[in-house]
């Protein structure tokens, strides 16, 4: 009797109740989730799979945004973060081109010729078939050269000093419809980052859960 009363004490001890996801701001590294099949969605996240690689931080003018970086099963990276207005969440996914992607839907000396300008300047592309789903055919400058910086990991609830974050310049443009964007961030050394996003009602993660 002693015996099991000891060996029932030091089980609770051990086990640990199984972590609930709630909302989808509560993805941890390794969790899952599934993308609905709306045909708003750009093709490469329409119904597919995704696990979480990564959390990272990015600071707009002290604005802490966190981002998540999501595999697919054929371990292509696309990203995701948070748009909070009001009391709705949305879900602002975003993928990084490659420089034939950008020279193919813009051209290289162009994108440097507006980021050297001295204000910013509206955006047109000369192609919108690739990637499929993910582009506008013009875009407004919103924000342009601004300074940003990004910390590696979730720092959501602690305090971190801006020395120990890596600064970079920050340029967005958006469609007119607001449910698109063109995003440049140009780093030290003058490495150059491009990324395209869609905003989507946070409905189209169609399911998400913890890791085995």
């Amino acid at each position: 009797m002693f015996g099991r009363l000891i060996k029932n004490m030091f089980s609770s001890d051990d086990e640990k109740a199984p972590r609930l996801l709630e909302k989808i701001d509560q993805l941890q590294i390794g969790d899952m989730l599934d993308m609905s099949d709306s045909f708003g969605l750009p093709a490469c996240l329409r119904e597919q799979s995704f696990e979480v690689k990564s959390i990272d931080s990015y600071y707009y003018d002290e604005r802490l945004e966190t981002e998540w970086e999501l595999l697919s099963s054929d371990k292509k990276p696309v990203f995701v973060s948070m748009d909070s207005e009001d009391s709705d969440m949305d879900a602002c996914f975003s993928l990084q081109l490659k420089r034939k992607d950008v020279d193919a839907i813009l051209g290289w000396d162009k994108l440097l010729s507006i980021l050297d300008a001295e204000e910013g300047a509206d955006i047109t592309l000369s192609s919108t078939e690739q990637p499929e789903g993910w582009l506008a055919e013009t875009y407004h400058c919103v924000e342009f050269n601004n300074r940003a910086s990004y910390l590696e990991g979730d720092h959501r609830g602690r305090n971190s000093a801006p020395g120990g974050r890596e600064s970079f310049k920050y340029s967005k443009f958006v469609s007119e419809d607001e449910t698109r964007s063109f995003e440049i961030e140009r780093w030290s050394k003058n490495e150059i980052d491009v990324f395209v996003a869609v905003l989507r009602p946070i409905s189209d993660i169609k399911d998400f859960w913890p890791k085995s």
